[in-house]
C-alpha cells in the first residue's frame, strides 16, 4: 500500500509566511515607536490662598504689599510657548490651588507665562514667567514665580511735529496695540486731543492702567488722525516698542 503525504499548496505557503512578516513587522513598529516616545507631560500647580502656596510679591514699585498675598477672587491665565515664543497651549479661567497638566508636549524646552486677573475689575495683578524643560516619557513640573505688576503704565509721546493735528479739539485721535502673544487693546478710541489725561498737554498721553503689556515682548500702536467734521484721515502711522514690568513707551512722529 502507498503511503500518501500531504503537501500545502503553494499559495497558501505564500499567505501563511506573508502573514507572519506583516505580524513581525507590525510588533517591531510597535515596540519602536514605544521606545523612541519623544513626548511628556507638564505639571504647573496654581498659587493658593494657603499660606504655603500664596503668591510671593515682588512689587519694583515699591508700593508696600506684604510679602504673600492670597488669591481669592482671581483666576489664572496659562500660556505654554516655544522658544520663539509661538504660542503652544493657552489656558484661561484656572483657579486657585489648582494642578493644570498638558500632556503630549514634544520634549524640549518651553517659556510658561502665567497672568493672575481680577475677577471683579479683568485687569491684571500678578505675572510670572519662567522657563520650563519637557523630557520624553515622563511628567515634567514647573515652578513660576509671580510679581505684582498692577500700576505698569502706557505712554503715547507725540512729537512736537504733529502740534497742528494733536492741539486741534475738532480732530479725533485713535490708537489700537497689537501683539504676537494675543493682546489686543484700543487705548485711545473716538477721543479728541482736548479730552484726553495728559503728562504734557498736547504732547505725552498716559493711559489706564487696565492694560497688560507683556514683558518682553513687542507690541504695535496703530494710531489714526481724523477730522470729526469731514471724517477724513489726517495722519495714520504704526509704531513698535517693547514692554517692560514698568509699562511701555510709544513714540509717534
Amino acid at each position: 500500500m502507498k503511503s500518501t503525504f500531504f503537501c500545502p499548496l503553494p499559495s497558501v505557503r505564500r499567505f501563511a509566511a506573508v502573514t507572519t512578516l506583516c505580524v513581525a513587522l507590525y510588533c517591531l513598529s510597535f515596540f519602536s515607536c514605544s521606545a523612541n516616545d519623544d513626548s511628556g507631560s507638564l505639571s504647573i500647580v496654581m498659587p493658593s490662598s494657603s499660606p504655603s502656596r500664596s503668591i510671593t510679591s515682588e512689587n519694583p514699585s515699591g508700593m508696600g504689599l506684604p510679602t504673600e498675598v492670597g488669591v481669592d477672587g482671581y483666576v489664572f491665565s496659562v500660556y505654554i510657548r516655544d522658544a520663539d515664543n509661538d504660542e503652544v497651549e493657552k489656558y484661561t479661567g484656572v483657579k486657585p490651588g489648582a494642578k493644570l497638566t498638558i500632556d503630549k508636549l514634544r520634549a524640549g524646552t518651553y517659556n510658561i507665562a502665567i497672568r493672575c486677573i481680577s475677577l471683579s475689575s479683568g485687569t491684571v495683578g500678578f505675572y510670572g514667567a519662567a522657563q520650563a524643560d519637557v523630557k520624553g516619557g515622563t511628567e515634567n513640573t514647573a515652578s513660576v514665580k509671580l510679581a505684582f505688576c498692577t500700576g505698569a503704565s502706557c505712554e503715547i509721546h507725540f512729537a512736537s511735529s504733529l502740534d497742528s493735528l494733536t492741539d486741534v479739539g475738532d480732530n479725533r485721535i485713535e490708537a489700537r496695540a497689537t501683539c504676537k502673544n494675543g493682546d489686543s487693546y484700543s487705548i485711545l478710541s473716538d477721543y479728541n486731543p482736548t479730552s484726553l489725561p495728559s503728562v504734557e498737554a498736547g504732547k505725552i498721553y498716559d493711559t489706564d492702567t487696565q492694560y497688560f503689556f507683556e514683558p518682553g515682548f513687542t507690541y504695535t500702536l496703530d494710531v489714526t488722525i481724523s477730522d470729526t467734521t469731514t471724517g477724513g484721515v489726517l495722519y495714520h502711522v504704526k509704531k513698535s516698542a517693547t514692554a517692560t514690568l514698568d509699562g511701555i513707551y510709544f513714540y509717534v512722529d
